[in-house]
């Protein structure tokens, strides 16, 4: 479907906003490559109030699932593709890493723990000290 407007006028004289018809496949066509309200308007040939008073809920419907299938699409160039230049800038969005490294967050903070936090019945068996001759086993004797 081409998507250009027959007429090319600020304002269609004469016309009012209860006139205008507004064709459903075409408005969403127009919200899936972002146009706004203005643009929208302007293309149907009615003010962009028209447009929004009638239509914001699907137009917000239709750009919120293109930008799922936009990051959708960014995550499998990034995975299926290996295309490295999408898994830094996801890297950077997703998990905040940056050029140098560190992350941009309380990662490095030391976790709230204590040993009050231990239940009463764990016990921390100490490993036999290599260098004591008591550990050794019937096997090696």
């Amino acid at each position: 479907m081409e998507l250009e407007p027959e007429w090319f006028e600020e304002e269609l004289p004469g016309k009012s906003a209860k006139t205008v018809e507004i064709d459903r496949d075409t408005l969403i066509k127009l919200a899936q490559i972002g146009c706004t309200y203005d643009e929208m308007g302007k293309f149907f040939g009615c003010h962009s109030s028209t447009v929004r008073d009638r239509f914001s809920t699907l137009i917000n419907q239709v750009k919120a699932h293109t930008r799922a299938r936009l990051r959708q699409a960014q995550i499998d160039l990034a995975i299926e593709k290996q295309d490295k230049t999408m898994l830094i800038w996801l890297g950077k969005q997703f998990l905040h890493q940056t050029e140098n490294g560190e992350r941009n967050s309380d990662d490095r903070q030391p976790l709230p723990w204590t040993d009050a936090d231990l239940p009463a019945t764990f016990t921390v068996e100490e490993a036999p000290d290599e260098t004591d001759d008591t550990a050794s086993t019937s096997s090696d004797q």
